[in-house]
């Protein structure tokens, strides 16, 4: 099973199947951001929405932009920046929590 890559640019198309993004205007820039939504980036990492919830709220997870109330998002750049952080070549390298 290959690794996945998440796409680099705003204008790239999805880079699996069926994911699907959030666009979101930033105020502060002036600029346009894809975001991946929760359920989409749960199942490309293989875990629940449950997960990335409780990641979220105990502080250990991918940086998210809060889009409304009830809905959040994730940039590629920083869901490949956190895994990358999370690279180990032992079971015995110290996890970052």
């Amino acid at each position: 099973m290959g690794k996945k890559r998440l796409p680099s640019t705003p204008s790239a198309e999805p880079a699996v199947p069926g994911l699907s993004f959030a666009t979101v205007n930033s105020a502060a820039s002036g600029s346009v951001r894809k975001l991946i939504r929760t359920p989409e980036l749960a199942k490309l990492l293989g875990v629940s929405a449950r997960t990335l919830e409780r990641l979220r709220i105990e502080g250990n997870g991918i940086p998210f932009t809060q889009i409304t109330d009830r809905l959040v998002g994730y940039a590629p750049e920083d869901v490949e920046a956190w895994l990358a952080e999370r690279k180990r070549k032992s079971t015995s390298a110290k996890s970052p929590r």
